[in-house]
This record gives structure tokens, C-alpha cells and sequence, in this order.
């Protein structure tokens, strides 16, 4: 009996270690696994991109190799590559700020010289490892029971036709490199979150920086990496704010370009979204509150986030009013609605005190809003209510009234008297005010917008209380989602029609604005040929041409068929809320992030995904701003991640026992789709192999893009003077001016293409069309003179002088108005038009030249 303890014990024992030698056996057997799928996933990585090293240099690689100022000089230009802009001409102009970019280049120089094959090389190798630490990234996140989720979206990430731009163009490294580092960065995160080091986080900050100064397309991924630990993990309030310190706030700085306003907004930005998506989690996922605290404190954090938006955006130097409410936030968070009417009332006297009516007119939005919402809530708010709310205040954002203060103030407080009284008299009141909006229609302005909110609101709110047609409330809530685009297209007041002689020249530098004043504003100024939305639209527009903006990158990920080199006018173009592609684009991303919301409990990982996609796409809807070209598939690299764990996710839901191992019907389709996608991937990348190859493959189906025309010519003509070649060149010239007859530059190139093979009549023709667009611009003056001096037309050389020194009083044009003068027998004329260009300009010896010869035959 005193022996049977021990033995117990030790059997016990035997258990245990045989339990663990089988735990690690199995962790052993992960592992070994893993290694092989990694090495498995790089191959693929590598060779469906290994026939872009061959290729040359191609579109803008001069940005950053090929002869470039700085990276050519190796590491002696280390320096000055951290105080230059990314881009600089010779008249100064300049634009962003990527500095490991041309360090990259700047240490490959030094290494291995300039060579397009060596650049090739390195860009597939960090592409390969891009998508490596892309499947580390999800196989932490998703776990060795839902391997098969990392996988998929690894694999369709490394062979997804998109990805060719990327690749195989050796400017775009800097995607590349952004993409590379955010994922170092989160797998620290990581790390952070497991173990609480500071280190790690102090990597995040490092890591993620290095990455946003490469390039600042990874910005949504400060709020895609801390919700995908809020979602899949149990994460201290405290963790999650340091997290949001070390990655989002020198993200903000390097994105606001030390701009302290925009730092401010990028900053209460990503705030607002990261801990929304906790309280969220907290409060209504894991149904630890009751509703009405959901109610009050769901509906508080919509209105606080609006009005901070809406503050910088109305007037950005109020930068503490942001700050203040997101402190305030904090502190009055459970306080029910007092803290709301306090806060409102604190924005109203801020905008009177500073005599900004725009500050009162949103708080008594804010105030009205507040009182509705608390008429119901002892009551479930329908799950459609908060979407549109947001939605609308979204538009209230933009539209940025101005209004009359009384008028809005008597308003609301009949209003909230009736509904006060009798919810009867308020229902009518809203019906009301409706239909006067309808009927009215855009004599009432901004006004009749702020009306209607509130009446649909209200009828929204009193629908829900009644739970027999509450059925009915659900069908009204989505109906009014997808009918509010007219709504705003019905008040749209902004309408404006565009110029018919618009007149741009690519070097005019004219001022872009987008919707949101170019909060992430890196790139260049752009033109109309680049972006119709540099020219003026309306607000219908704006919201129209986003959503079409985010239709070609959705059809892009899903159809990747005819990929472009630029895509620009016509090929993607303004356009309203009224066009069929623009509510199919608006009803499948609605329906995306619906569907997100309705899995966040059940598929958190799906959910992720989702968010991702829609987050870093939105980046470039040109709503934030404006993309040259409009829609460019480099853009979509980071968001096709999201996209490509979407897949993943989607495809385990339909089948979770997927394996590729074991095909059957689904994975042999799942093959199929990515063996094509790696075929037309192959096939792309060898239309990259030069500049000419690139477009006269992909003009066939960019005969609209007036842009590709245009660089297809030029790049006709800058390799060969063959007459072949010459006529090709006026072809693709042609071209673009059917698409877009205004276009300065293919004017002016195509006269000096005429003036090439002596075709003067023509040459003329297009020089004269290229003054009548800008007269400012004094080339196709002085090639005009030339050719009417040698045709001894001294009528047209009259003519075209005297515009020259109208427009252009520089000394070439004081001798060339002398000389037509002179040619008038007009000799007194000439020597006056001399002697004040001599007097304009004393040290210039062509002008003394010939006044001296002018006076030295005493006329």
C-alpha cells in the first residue's frame, strides 16, 4: 500500500512526458512543414516573375536609376538623398519625399553599377519576400487549424496579373519596399502583443516608418494591423495605445509632411477608427453592455468622430478643437448624453466666439440628432439606422455649408417642441420639411439637406419603436442607403459646365483640389488628360467618380484582363451618381462592408480582409487624392492583399476540409483560376521588357486614353526618325487629339513632328492651334517665325510677332517685333521697340547689336 503512491505518480509522469515528446513531435512536424511551404511559396514568388530580368528600363525609371543625379553617385550622394524631394526639374519644381527608395538604388549602384537586370533581379527578390512575410504575417494570425486560409491568399497574392506594374517596373520598388517593411513591422507587432517587450515596439515604430518613407500607400495599414489584433486576439486598452503611439502617430507625421494641421487629422483619424473598433469589439460584439449603453455611447462616438472631421475640415488651424474632443471623449465616454450637449454647446460657442457659422450649424446637427436618438433608447435600434447615419454625415462633411443661423435655429427648435408635444405633430413636421425638399429642390440649398437628415432621421427613429413594422423600418433604412446619391444629386448646387477651349498644358502647373484639400498630398500637380478632376465638377461628381475609381480596381482583382500602362481620359473619366457602372460599384462596396460587419463575430479573419481591401483602396479612390492616370494598378498592391485573404477566407467558408493536396472539384477549379492568373501574369511581364513593347502592345485597347496615345508617340519618335516610324507618331497624335482636341502638348509635338519631315503647311496649322490654347507659352512663336521668314511671309510674320511681344517680352522677342517692323518698312518703329528692349535688358549684346546697325543707317 505505501508503494502504490509512487507508482501512481510516476505512470502519471510517464504521461506526461509522452504527452509533451507528442506535442513536440507535432510542433517539430509543423515546423518542418512550414520551411518546405515557405520554400514552396518563394519559388512560385520568384519564377512567375523571373522573365521580367531580361527586361530593360521602361516607364519612369529615370525617377530613380538610369542616369539619376543622385543614385547614380552610389552612397557619396547618402546626404543629399535625405534632404532632396523625390522628384526635382530644372525649373524647380519639385514633389515628395521617399528616401529608402533612392538609398536602395543609391547601394546598388554602388555595388553592382547601373544595369536594368540587376535592378529586375532585386525587385523580384523582394517581392518574393514580400509574400513570405505576408504568409508568416497570416499563419500567426490564423493558426495552424486554419493553415489553408494563409495559403490561398498567399498564393493568389504572389501570382495575381496586377502585380506585374509592381514587379516588373523597376520605379515601383517602392511599393515594394513600403509593402516589405509594414509586414517586418507587423510581425513585431506581434511580438509585442505576445510578449510585451518595448523592443519589439520600438522595431514597429522603426520598421513602419522605414516603410512609409518609401512610400506612404501603406497608411492604412496603420488601422488594418491594430484591428486585426483587436478582432483576433484579447488586447488591453493599454497595449492598444501604445501600439497607436509607436505606429500611428509617426505614420501621421511622415504622411502630413510637417504640416501641423494635417498631422492633427491624420493622428484623431486613425484614433477615432482604431479605438472605435475596440469599443466596438467590447460593447456590441462581445454583448457585455446593455443596449441602451450601446445606444448612447455608440451613438456619441459617431457624432464626436463627424465633428472632428468636419472641424479641420472647415477650418484646419483649429487643430486643438480635434484634440479637445478627443480627450473629452474619453472622460464623458459613459456619461450618457449630457456629455454630448455639453460638447455641443462647447462647439457652438467656439464658432460664435470666432464668428464661424458653420461650427454652430454642425453642432445643432450634432444637438438635434442627439435628441432623437434619445427618444428611443430603451429600444433595439435597427442594424441599418447607423450606416445611414454615417453616411449622411459623410455628405454633410463634404457639401460644408453655409447657411443662414436664424432660420436653422428656429427650425430645429419647432422641431424638437413638436416632437416634444406629440410625436404625431413631429412626424408631420418631418413629412413636412420632406417634401418641401423634394419640391423645392435646390432653392433651398444646404438647408434643405440639413432638413431632410433630420426628418429621415426621425421617421427612421419612430419606425424601429414599433416592432410590428419593424420589417418595414429595415426595407426603408436600405432603400434610403441606396437612393441617397440622388438625393444628392437632386441638391447639388455646384454644377458647373466645363470650359469648351480648357487650354492645359502638362507643364502648367495648374492647382489640383480634391475633395478632401489632398489630405495625403505627395504626388504632382496633375491635368485634365491625367485627372478630369482637376477641371471643375460637382459634388454628385466627386462622390460618382470615386466610387467608379474603385469599380476599375474591384474588376481589376476579379477580371484582370486587359491590364493598361495608364489609363486617364477617356479611358476613366468624371462622372455622376446617375451612371449604371457607378451604382453597381456603390451597391457591391456597400454590400462588401455590410457583409464585414455581418461576419465580425463569426469570421473575424474574413471580416480582416475585407477592411483591408477597402481601406487601402480607398486611398486611391480620388476622393483624398488625385491619382495621375485616375486608376493605377500599383496602387492596388497593399489593398490586394486584403483581397487576396478575402478569397482565402471565402474559399474555406464554402469547403473547410480544402486541401490542395487532395484535389477535387473546388481546388481543381482553384488551380485552374491561378494557374491562368500566373500564365497571363508571365505574359505581362514580357510586354514590360521596354518602353515601345509596353505601349504599342496596350494601345490596342487604349485608342480613349488620350495620355497613351500621346507617350506612345513620343516614344516613336525619341527612338527612331525612320519616316515610318515618324507617321506612326502623327497616327497616336491624331489619336489623342480625337480624344481630347484640346491637348496642348500633342498640338505643339505634332507640329514639330510636321516641321520634322518638312510638311509646312501642317506644321503651321498645329503651331497656330497650340497659341490659340496658350499664348503664354513662346516656342511655337518662334517656330512660326522661322518658318515665315524662310516662306518670306511678312504678312504672318508681322502678325505672329506682334502676338509674341504681346505675350512675351523677352530680348529674342524685342528683335523679332523690330525686325517685322523693319520688314513693314517701319524703321522709326523698329528703333524705338529697340531702345526699350535695350533699356530692359543692358546687358544684352543681341539687342545692342542691332540697334547700333539700326541707327548706323540713320533711319
Amino acid at each position: 500500500m505505501p508503494c502504490t503512491r509512487p507508482i501512481l505518480l510516476l505512470k502519471i509522469e510517464m504521461k506526461k512526458n509522452k504527452s509533451q515528446v507528442a506535442t513536440t513531435s507535432l510542433e517539430n512536424k509543423n515546423q518542418n512543414s512550414n520551411r518546405i511551404l515557405f520554400f514552396i511559396i518563394f519559388l512560385i514568388s520568384f519564377i512567375v516573375f523571373a522573365n521580367s530580368i531580361p527586361n530593360g528600363y521602361n516607364l519612369d525609371d529615370e525617377l530613380v536609376t538610369n542616369n539619376h543625379p543622385l543614385t547614380s553617385q552610389g552612397l557619396k550622394s547618402i546626404g543629399e538623398i535625405f534632404t532632396s524631394p523625390y522628384y526635382k526639374d530644372d525649373m524647380g519644381y519639385t514633389y515628395g519625399y521617399r528616401p529608402i527608395v533612392h538609398l536602395s538604388f543609391a547601394i546598388e549602384h554602388q555595388v553592382f553599377g547601373e544595369n536594368p537586370q540587376v535592378s529586375h533581379f532585386i525587385n523580384v527578390v523582394l517581392f518574393a519576400l514580400s509574400v513570405l512575410l505576408f504568409l508568416k504575417l497570416l499563419l500567426r494570425i490564423v493558426g495552424e487549424e486554419q493553415k489553408m486560409i494563409a495559403v490561398i491568399a498567399a498564393i493568389f497574392f504572389a501570382v495575381h496579373p496586377i502585380h506585374s506594374e509592381v514587379v516588373a517596373s523597376i520605379k515601383n520598388r517602392d511599393e515594394l519596399l513600403a509593402f516589405l517593411f509594414s509586414m517586418f513591422a507587423a510581425l513585431f507587432l506581434l511580438k509585442y502583443y505576445e510578449k510585451g517587450k518595448w523592443q519589439s515596439l520600438i522595431w514597429v515604430a522603426i520598421l513602419f516608418s522605414i516603410g512609409m518613407l518609401s512610400k506612404k500607400s501603406i497608411f492604412s495599414m496603420t488601422i488594418v494591423l491594430p484591428s486585426i489584433l483587436i478582432l483576433t486576439k484579447s488586447i488591453s486598452w493599454k497595449k492598444l495605445f501604445y501600439i497607436y503611439i509607436a505606429l500611428s502617430l509617426p505614420s501621421a507625421l511622415i504622411s502630413s509632411e510637417l504640416s501641423l494641421s494635417r498631422f492633427t487629422l491624420l493622428s484623431v483619424v486613425s484614433a477615432a477608427l482604431i479605438f472605435g473598433i475596440y469599443y466596438f469589439k467590447l460593447i456590441v460584439l462581445s454583448g457585455k453592455k446593455s443596449w441602451k449603453f450601446i445606444l448612447d455611447d455608440f451613438n456619441f462616438w459617431l457624432i464626436s468622430i463627424s465633428m472632428l472631421l468636419v472641424f479641420l475640415l472647415v477650418n484646419s488651424y483649429f487643430f486643438l478643437i480635434p484634440v479637445l474632443y478627443f480627450l473629452l471623449f474619453f472622460s464623458v465616454f459613459q456619461k450618457e448624453e449630457k456629455g454630448m450637449y455639453l460638447l455641443t454647446i462647447v462647439s457652438a460657442l467656439i464658432g460664435l466666439r470666432f464668428n464661424h457659422v458653420e461650427f454652430v450649424y454642425y453642432s445643432l446637427i450634432v444637438l438635434t440628432n442627439s435628441y432623437i436618438i434619445g427618444r428611443i433608447n430603451k429600444e433595439k435600434v435597427n442594424f441599418y439606422f447607423y450606416p445611414f447615419y454615417l453616411f449622411t454625415l459623410f455628405v454633410l462633411v463634404f457639401l460644408n455649408p453655409k447657411i443662414d443661423l436664424l432660420p436653422a435655429i428656429f427650425s430645429i427648435v419647432l422641431f424638437v417642441w413638436l416632437y416634444n408635444k406629440k410625436v404625431l405633430f413631429g412626424l408631420f413636421f418631418s413629412f413636412l420639411i420632406l417634401i418641401l425638399a423634394f419640391l423645392i429642390g435646390g432653392s433651398i440649398n444646404n438647408f434643405g439637406v440639413l432638413m431632410l437628415t433630420f426628418s429621415l432621421l426621425t421617421l427612421l427613429a419612430d419606425f424601429v419603436r414599433h416592432q410590428k413594422i419593424k420589417k418595414i423600418a429595415s426595407l426603408f433604412s436600405i432603400i434610403s442607403i441606396f437612393f441617397l446619391p440622388q438625393i444628392i444629386s437632386h441638391f447639388d448646387n455646384n454644377v458647373s459646365k466645363k470650359s469648351e477651349n480648357i487650354g492645359i498644358k502638362l507643364n502648367s502647373k495648374k492647382t489640383q483640389k480634391s475633395a478632401l484639400n489632398t489630405i495625403f498630398q505627395e504626388g504632382r500637380h496633375l491635368e485634365y488628360v491625367e485627372n478630369t478632376l482637376v477641371e471643375k465638377h460637382t459634388f454628385n461628381e466627386t462622390i460618382g467618380t470615386g466610387f467608379s475609381t474603385i469599380g476599375e480596381y474591384s474588376k481589376l482583382m476579379i477580371f484582370p484582363k486587359e491590364l493598361s500602362f495608364y489609363y486617364g481620359f477617356s479611358k476613366v473619366k468624371t462622372v455622376g451618381l446617375d451612371n449604371v457602372l457607378v451604382m453597381i460599384s456603390f451597391v457591391f462596396h456597400l454590400g462588401l462592408f455590410f457583409f464585414a460587419i455581418w461576419q465580425l463575430t463569426k469570421r473575424p479573419i474574413l471580416a480582416i480582409g475585407i477592411g483591408w481591401y477597402l481601406l487601402s483602396i480607398l486611398l486611391f479612390s480620388n476622393w483624398f487624392e488625385l491619382v495621375a492616370g485616375m486608376v493605377g494598378e500599383r496602387l492596388a498592391f497593399t489593398a490586394s492583399a486584403g483581397f487576396s485573404l478575402f478569397l482565402g477566407c471565402i474559399l474555406i467558408w464554402v469547403k473547410p476540409e480544402f486541401n490542395f493536396k487532395k484535389p477535387k472539384y473546388l481546388e481543381g477549379f482553384v488551380l485552374v483560376i491561378l494557374l491562368l492568373f500566373a500564365l497571363k501574369l508571365i505574359q505581362r511581364n514580357s510586354e514590360w521588357k521596354n518602353k515601345l513593347t509596353l505601349m504599342s502592345n496596350d494601345i490596342k485597347h487604349l485608342q480613349n486614353s488620350a495620355q497613351a496615345n500621346n507617350l506612345l508617340a513620343i516614344n516613336y519618335i525619341s527612338n527612331s526618325n525612320h519616316l515610318d516610324t515618324v507617321n506612326l507618331a502623327i497616327k497616336h497624335f491624331k489619336n489623342a487629339l480625337t480624344v481630347y482636341p484640346d491637348f496642348f502638348n500633342v498640338n505643339f509635338d505634332l507640329a514639330l513632328t510636321y516641321m520634322s519631315i518638312n510638311d509646312t503647311m501642317n506644321a503651321i496649322k498645329y503651331f497656330e492651334r497650340t497659341i490659340q490654347l496658350d499664348p503664354s507659352f513662346p516656342e511655337p512663336f518662334y517656330k512660326l517665325v522661322l518658318v515665315y521668314d524662310s516662306k518670306k511671309d511678312w504678312d504672318n510674320y508681322y502678325r505672329i510677332s506682334k502676338q509674341l511681344f504681346k505675350f512675351n517680352k523677352d530680348p529674342n522677342s524685342f528683335i523679332i517685333w523690330a525686325r517685322a517692323n523693319l520688314e513693314k518698312n517701319r524703321p522709326l518703329k523698329a528703333k524705338i521697340i529697340l531702345k526699350e528692349g535695350a533699356k530692359k535688358y543692358p546687358d544684352n549684346k543681341d539687342i545692342t547689336f542691332c540697334l547700333k546697325d539700326l541707327e548706323s543707317k540713320h533711319w
